[in-house]
């Protein structure tokens, strides 16, 4: 006897959606492109170094995994490159990238760092307060939050930035050295690099700050074609980033004991800076108009060839945060 056409359908409907289908996800696994690579650079990303710490990043269907960096624009590189999905990156690399032409999307703040920049001068060099810059050779690194931040250092203080010789240079990690040789007088830099001139040159060093500077943010970012790819799994890494930030601020000092046990940390740095830390993910006006600030400082200082700079409300996608946490976005449309 035949089998019906009925049975024969049946059959193929099993054999196609069962005995070759997708095995069921068991307990434990992941969805295949479900999880996220990230990119974070261990002295400016603690937050999602905490939640990781904390296990808020590990289970399926949507785990976290890392990549270290670092420097800010080698976690763009990397984004830009494939090599991760998204990235903590602060203000700098960000403003270069698009002043470049390169397209990416902000989906949150996740900290503001204050005080977190400092000048480190040479003494035996005639440096004993910010007068004594005029006509001394001071090293920043060109594409940085950094350069910005000590063109406004000089500007708070009356010294015109054509009193000073500027070094640009490509990495923040060559500065201690270059001045150890002489090669330079200072550097503007956050730590630990100011802390490694002191070692390198004891009791021949100064550091200068101006803690009321505008701060710097560091903020996931991804591309529009990964993010609408792992839509599901960014909006995972937002509630347990958020999750994490909470957590910091009700038990601050658990939250520090935890960093300190991340063997990547760089625990001297951590507990300077703890205090002056903002954990919160959130998207603001304000970050639109540090963008708009620093955009326009690179083009007058001729740091770029752009002559204006992007529609920066283009670079930010609210929509993920709006789902997760409505309140957290407070942009003005």
């Amino acid at each position: 006897m035949k089998p019906s056409p009925w049975l024969l359908a049946v059959l193929w409907v099993g054999l196609i959606g069962g005995w070759f289908g997708p095995p069921a996800l068991q307990a434990g696994e992941s969805l295949p492109g479900a999880d996220l690579r990230l990119g974070v650079n261990p002295t400016l990303g603690h937050l999602p170094i905490l939640a990781k710490r904390k296990g808020l990043l590990d289970h399926p269907p949507h785990p976290v995994h890392f990549e270290y960096y670092r420097f800010g624009q080698q976690v763009m590189n990397a984004l830009l490159q494939d090599n991760v999905d998204a990235g903590i990156v602060g203000l700098g690399p960000l403003v270069f990238a698009s002043l470049a032409g390169v397209r990416f999307q902000i989906l949150a703040t996740t900290a503001t760092y204050y005080d977190l920049y400092r000048l480190a001068v040479r003494q035996d060099r005639g440096i004993s307060s910010i007068a004594d810059l005029v006509g001394k050779r001071i090293a920043v690194p060109k594409e940085s939050t950094m350069s910005f931040f000590f063109h406004n250092f000089l500007t708070e203080n009356g010294i015109s930035a054509s009193k000073v010789e500027i070094v640009y240079v490509d990495r923040i990690d060559q500065m201690p050295e270059m001045l150890r040789q002489g090669e330079i007088d200072a550097f503007c830099a956050r730590d630990p690099y100011a802390s490694e001139a002191e070692k390198l040159l004891p009791g021949k060093i100064s550091i200068l700050s101006a803690p009321d500077l505008p701060a710097n943010t560091i903020n996931l970012v991804s591309t529009a074609k990964v993010i609408g790819e792992k839509r599901e799994a960014f909006k995972s890494l937002l509630r347990s980033l958020m999750t994490a930030s909470d957590q910091t601020r009700s038990a601050p000092q658990e939250s520090l004991a935890l960093l300190e046990s991340v063997k990547e940390v760089d625990k001297k740095f951590l507990r300077q800076q703890w205090r002056k830390i903002h954990h919160e993910v959130f998207l603001g006006q304000e970050l639109l108009l540090r963008m708009e600030s620093i955009a326009r400082w690179a083009i007058r200082n001729r740091l770029v060839p752009a002559r204006s700079h992007p529609n920066y409300r283009e670079y930010l996608d609210p929509s993920l945060l709006e789902e997760v946490r409505p309140e957290a976005v407070t942009l003005i449309h």
